[in-house]
This record gives structure tokens, sequence and C-alpha cells, in this order.
């Protein structure tokens, strides 16, 4: 297990950031693809920026209210198929946890922020 957490974070920190981040569409893929009782590992160092379930542009409580919409609903067909979702993400981004935080905490998954 330590080789492979240790592959992994050599992985993920030697990742380069190049634009936006699709976060809303590309875990709706995921929990579309993922096999009953599965996993799935969210990673992100940034905030979702594009597509559905984007945070970019949050100005009213009405605007966080879709998000928070959108990304329940996505938890709620996770549970459905008996997938947790954990969330990782960069300590010190701006990631909005709060609304990616959904998706754990409806699917009895667990959130971490690690050290850059």
């Amino acid at each position: 297990m330590s080789e492979t957490s240790e592959g992994l974070v050599e992985k993920v920190f030697g990742l380069q950031e190049t634009g936006a981040t699709a976060l809303g569409p590309a875990v709706l893929c995921a929990v579309a693809l993922a096999k009953t009782n599965g996993t799935i590992l969210l990673c992100t160092d940034g905030l979702a920026t594009v597509g559905l379930g984007s945070m970019d542009a949050l100005h009213s409580v009405a605007d966080q209210e879709v998000v928070e919409s959108f990304y329940r609903r996505v938890a709620d067909e996770a549970r459905g198929k008996g997938i947790v979702i954990n969330t990782v993400s960069i300590e010190g981004e701006d990631c909005k946890l709060e609304n990616l935080g959904i998706l754990a905490d409806l699917t009895s998954g667990k959130v971490r922020s690690i050290a850059r």
C-alpha cells in the first residue's frame, strides 16, 4: 500500500495546471462509468470553472443553490449505485470544499486536503 500511495502522491504533485477545470462534468462521467459499489477518488487543485457545477461565478444565493443542487444530484446518483466519492484537494487552493464536500458527505466518503 505505501508503494502505491507514494507513487500516486508523486504523480499528483507532478501534474501541471493548463487551463479551466471541468470538475462537474468529470465527476458526473465518473459516476456514470463507475461500477456498482465502487469508489471514486476526486482529486483537484482548484476551482471548478467551466461546465455543469461551475463555481467560478457564485454571485448570489441563487447561484450557490444551483451549484449545491447539481452536486447533491450527482451524489444521490452515486449513492444509488453504492458508490463512495472521496475528495482530495491541495491545501491553500480555493476548491470550494463546502460544495465538493457534499459528494463525500452524501456517499459516506472522506474529504481531505493535502499539503503541497
